[in-house]
Formats: structure tokens, C-alpha cells, sequence
């Protein structure tokens, strides 16, 4: 029996019941009152009601079921887009929040909407539909809770398409959500985040956005974990994953696993309107960016930045790398392919790199006079050759404008476990220090030992050492030969000596210069 039917003949049965009503015959949609009088019209009135009211029929037709349907609210979709679903779709997730079941949308179903409110707790199973806004300007999912909450979304795509100014879903207070396989195209942002933490985002797609495809303002929070995020950008967008920061609180960590984006300025840009620098703690593994207009990865303002395993390119023909720190502290980079290298402006205090391909471009750019401190590296591959060319050493490092009194310094890589000084002012004062299990040695500018020092306690230098500016201590003067005879070191009255007493001394002198290396072969 068809369950609107049965609902009907249910409801005529309380009215003869209760009010004295009498039903007709099987069949006939007359109703005789408790006066004799019949009211055919008043069942037609009913129907109509009943048909229309489709949000207390839904109510009625889900009690026994573990998910609420859109369909039973009236939500039956428009392909065309321009059938508005907004509030039967709105009566179903209230509903759905109300019986704690899942909200249930209709696989390969376009749902045109203003905007919905997503109220905390609520659980989306988008089954791959479409949700098309119909006004520019709109944010299509609005979930701004008063305290932090959480809600969860599945397999949902975001059609913002020609709506350049559409906020996809935004997201205030919420806490401890999850959202898997979602897609968006166009709009101004995908996902916007605001005072929210510990949330988990698995499996997105979002294409030409406009200014970001998720941005999240971390004073609020963070302890985000992003995986398997992909995305491109319109002309002049400026990132797939935006992070913005105005204090210096450590709020928790960013934990990005393969987020790569593509045609924006940036794939990653994590920044702070704060001099003194945010705490924005990114750990980066997997992922990168690719054809961005300018550096992939770029962080301004940003204290502990971490990448392992990255895969970060840019095009060659823009003239930029594929990392920009600008007054950045406490960076690591490792086992990453960057192939533009980096750029180091305003500061960059407490760097550490290794086993970094970098085969088109200088291994570091100095942006200007920025203040390096403590920048260290190892087993960089640069054009030139940090680690195949040592005579080459500096020239994957360019300084666009000269620097004075500071120093690059390199963890050991080139020669035989080297550590290397080189003076940002001018590449060509570069010095090493070698360490081995035996010796201490300094290295030249082309590697040649200058001074050692060895571990039983011989000090062995290249020229000569001076105590201020005179030498003391120079290289061996050969040419001295050993006198014959005997020697003394007995000493001698220098009134009443002899010449063969001044003899024996002075052959004794001349030998122990020799023994001691000052003179002699």
C-alpha cells in the first residue's frame, strides 16, 4: 500500500473517530458530517495539505530510519540550477540534527541554494552531489557556531562556477571535524576557517579559486591535519593553502600531507602581519606546488617551518625560487627536490638543510641586506656543484645586494667532512674546517690545509705565526750545513773563551735549531 495513501485513510480514521465524521464507501472521497451534511471539498482540502506539507511527512516517514533523506523534504534537485532547494534542505538538516541520524543527499543530484546553516553535530553524506549556489557573493555552507563544535562532511562538490565571489563553506569555533573527498570549482574560497582546531581534511579537490582554496586564520587555534589536498588557482589567486597569524602564542602545529597546487602565485603561503613573527608551526611531507607565478612554498613572518619529502618546482622563465623565508627562524628542509632553490630576505636566523636537489638555479638567493644567522647545510646539489665542484663551492649562493661581517656556515659535506665559513660580502672569502678522527684542519679558499692540529698535540701550520703583526716563526731556511767537531752545551766565559769553546757552542746551537725544524733540511 502506497504509505501518503495509508497516511490519508489514517488520519480520516481519527477524524470519524474523534469528531463524528462518517467515511463513505470504499472508493469515494465523500465525507458526511455529524449533522448529515456532505463535505466532499473538505477531503480535497486535506490531500492538498498533506501533499504540500512535505517537511511533516518527511518527519513522519523517517522515525524508524538511520539517515534523513533531502528528498522527503522536497529537495528533488534541478539540473537546470535554478529551482531553489535552500529550504527543504534547510528542514532536512534540521531534522537530521534533531533525530542524530545523517543528512542523506542523491548521488549525481544538482541541489540549487542560497546558503545553508550547519548547525553543530551535523553529519553530511553528499553521495557526490552538486550544491550550485544561485546569487553571487553567498557563503553556500555557513557553519558559525557560538562555541567550538564539530560537524562532518563526505563526498560533496561545491559548483561555484561564474560566481567569483561565493565563499564555499565557512567554518567558525568548530573543532575536531572531518571532511573527506570534497571538490569545489571557482568562488573566492573553498574553505574558510576562523578560531578553529584539530581538524581533519582528507581528499580535496579545489579548482580556480580565487584568492584561496582553504584558508585558515590560526589565532584561534590549529592542530590541522590536511592530507592529499590538490588544487589550481585563476590568474592572479594567491594560494591553495593560505595560513594567517597576527600573535606570537604557539597555538599547535599545520600537518600538510601531499598538498600540491598549481597556477596561483603560491601553493603554500603561511604569513603574519606581526614583525616580530608568528608561531606557525608547518610541517610539510609530500606535496609541494608547481607552475605558480611565484615561489611555491613562501613564509613571511613565520617561526618553525619543517618539509621532508617535498616535491616544490617553479617555472624557470618567472625568475623566482621555490622557497621564499622572509623574516623566518627555526626552518628544516630534507630529502626534498626544490629546483629554483631558495630566497632569503629581511632575515632568516637558524636554517638547516640537506639532501636538496636543486639543479636549475643558485642554491640560495640573498634578497637584499637581510641578517643570515645560522645557516647551515649539507649535501646541496646545485648548478655549480656544492657537492661535485669544491672549487665552485660559493657560486650557487648570488647576493643581490652586498652584505658585511656576516657568514654562511656549512654543516660537513664537500671535503672530507668539512665545515665551510664563507663571508656573505664577497664569495671569494671562504674558509673550512675540517674534522677527522685524527686532525683538526683549516682549508683555503681552494681546500688546501693552511693549519692542522693533531690529536698527539702537533700544531702544523702552512707559513708562519706572528704575535701581533711580527712573525715569529716563519718558514725553514735551508742551507745550513753542520759544522765538524765536537759540540758543548757547557757554556762559556765570554771574557777569557777560546775560540774552539765559541765553536763547540755555537755547532751545538746550529744542530738543536735543526733538531727543533727552524733551520735545515
Amino acid at each position: 500500500m502506497n504509505r501518503r495513501n495509508f497516511l490519508v485513510k489514517f488520519l480520516l480514521w481519527i477524524l470519524s473517530f474523534f469528531l463524528g465524521y462518517k467515511v463513505g464507501e470504499a472508493g469515494s472521497t465523500i465525507i458526511i458530517d455529524k449533522d448529515g451534511n456532505m463535505v466532499s471539498e473538505k477531503i480535497d482540502m486535506l490531500k492538498k495539505e498533506l501533499a504540500d506539507n512535505t517537511n511533516t511527512v518527511g518527519i513522519l516517514k523517517r522515525k524508524t530510519d538511520t539517515w534523513i533523506d533531502v528528498e522527503d523534504f522536497g529537495a528533488t534537485g534541478d539540473a537546470s540550477g535554478v529551482l531553489n532547494q535552500t529550504q527543504a534542505i534547510q528542514n532536512a538538516i534540521n531534522e537530521a540534527v534533531n533525530q542524530k541520524v545523517p543528512l542523506r543527499l542523491h548521488p549525481r543530484t544538482v541541489y540549487p541554494i542560497h546558503s545553508l546553516e550547519i548547525p553543530p553535530e551535523l553529519v553530511i553524506e553528499g553521495k557526490n552531489a552538486t550544491l550550485k549556489p544561485l546569487l553571487d557573493g553567498a557563503t553556500m555552507l555557513n557553519a558559525d557556531f557560538v562555541t567550538p563544535n564539530t560537524f562532518e562532511i563526505y563526498d560533496i562538490f561545491l559548483d561555484m562556477t561564474d560566481k567569483p565571489n561565493v565563499t564555499g563553506m565557512n567554518c567558525n569555533r568548530v573543532r575536531d571535524q572531518v571532511i573527506q573527498r570534497f571538490k569545489s570549482v571557482g568562488g573566492k574560497y573553498g574553505i574558510k576557517y576562523q578560531n578553529s582546531y584539530n581538524n581533519h581534511l582528507d581528499q580535496l579537490k579545489i579548482y580556480k579559486f580565487g584568492t584561496s582554496g582553504i584558508y585558515i586564520q590560526g589565532d584561534g587555534g590549529a592542530e590541522f591535519e590536511i592530507s592529499n589536498a590538490y588544487g589550481t588557482g585563476v590568474k592572479k589567486a594567491l594560494a591553495l593553502l593560505e595560513i594567517e597569524r597576527t600573535t606570537e602564542e604557539d597555538v599547535g602545529a599545520f600537518y600538510l600531507y601531499n598538498v600540491l597546487g598549481f597556477y596561483s602565485k603560491h601553493s603554500i603561503y603561511a604569513h603574519s602581519n606581526n614583525p616580530n613573527g608568528s608561531t606557525i608551526v608547518v610541517n610539510l611531507t609530500g606535496g609541494g606546488g608547481d607552475n605558480t607565478t611565484e615561489e611555491p612554498l613562501a613564509f613571511v613572518n613565520v617561526n618553525n617551518v619543517r618539509v621532508n619529502n617535498a616535491w616544490v618546482a617553479a617555472k624557470a622563465a618567472n625568475g623566482f625560487n621555490s622557497v621564499k623565508l622572509n623574516n623566518v627562524t627555526q626552518a628544516y628542509f630534507n630529502n626534498s627536490y626544490l629546483p629554483h632553490g631558495f630566497r632569503f630576505k629581511t632575515k632568516v636566523k637558524d636554517f638547516g638543510a640537506e639532501n636538496l636537489p636543486i639543479p636549475y638555479k643558485e642554491a640560495f638567493n640573498i634578497d637584499g641586506n637581510p641578517v643570515l644567522e645560522n645557516i647551515k647545510f649539507d649535501n646541496i646539489d646545485a648548478p655549480v656543484g656544492l657537492t661535485n665542484d669544491a672549487n665552485k663551492l660559493i657560486a650557487g649562493v648570488t647576493l643581490s645586494t652586498p652584505t658585511t661581517g656576516r657568514s654562511f656556515y656549512l654543516s660537513p659535506s664537500v671535503y672530507a667532512g668539512a665545515m665551510h665559513f664563507i663571508n656573505a660580502s664577497n664569495p671569494d672569502f671562504k674558509k673550512s674546517v675540517s674534522m677527522s678522527e685524527n686532525d683538526w684542519v683549516m682549508l683555503d679558499s681552494a681546500f688546501s690545509p693552511i693549519f692542522e692540529v693533531w690529536d698527539n698535540g702537533t700544531v702544523k701550520a702552512k707559513s708562519q705565526f706572528r704575535v701581533g703583526d711580527n712573525k715569529v716563526i716563519g718558514e725553514r731556511i735551508d742551507g745550513w750545513a753542520t759544522p765538524l767537531g765536537t759540540s758543548s752545551r757547557s757554556g762559556f766565559n765570554t771574557s777569557t773563551a777560546t775560540t774552539q769553546e765559541v765553536a763547540q757552542a755555537f755547532r751545538a746551537l746550529i744542530e738543536d735549531l735543526k733538531a727543533h725544524g727552524l733551520i735545515g733540511k
